[in-house]
C-alpha cells in the first residue's frame, strides 16, 4: 500500500452491497461464486463483503487520507500528494541524468551528440 497513495474511501456494507448487486455481482470475482443466485446476491454480496472489510480493517487504517472530511477535501490532499509525488519523481529522473562513464570523455557522457565515431573520438582523446 506504500507504493502509491492510499485513500480509504468509507461505506457501510449494506450501501457497498446495493451497489454490486445493481452493478451485477458476476463482475466482481470475490463475491461471486458460491451457489450465488440473483435472488440471494444481495444476502452473499453482503456477508462476503462485511467479512472482507473486518478482515481488511487493520491495513485500511494505514491510508494515507482519514475518512469522514468532506469530499473537496479529500480531493485536494490527494491531488497535492500526487503532485508531490510528480514533482520527487522528476526531480530523481534529473539527478539521474548527472553522471559519467569512465573511459569516456565529457563530451560523450554530457551527451554530447554521440554516435559511435563521436564516441570512438572521445575515448581516443
Amino acid at each position: 500500500m506504500h507504493n502509491g497513495i492510499v485513500c480509504w474511501l468509507e461505506g457501510p456494507s449494506d450501501l457497498l452491497a446495493r451497489r454490486v448487486v445493481a452493478e451485477g455481482v458476476e463482475k466482481r470475482p470475490l463475491l461471486y461464486g458460491d451457489g450465488v443466485t440473483a435472488e440471494n446476491a444481495y444476502e452473499v454480496a453482503h456477508g462476503k463483503l462485511q467479512a472482507l472489510l473486518e478482515a481488511r480493517e487493520k491495513y485500511y487504517e494505514n491510508a494515507d487520507e482519514e475518512t469522514g472530511a468532506p469530499a473537496a477535501v479529500v480531493m485536494y490532499r490527494l491531488l497535492t500528494r500526487v503532485l508531490e509525488r510528480i514533482e520527487a519523481t522528476k526531480a530523481e529522473r534529473e539527478a539521474r541524468k548527472n553522471f559519467t562513464i569512465e573511459g569516456l570523455g565529457p563530451k560523450a557522457a554530457a551527451g554530447g551528440g554521440g554516435g559511435a565515431a563521436q564516441q570512438q573520438q572521445a575515448a581516443e582523446e
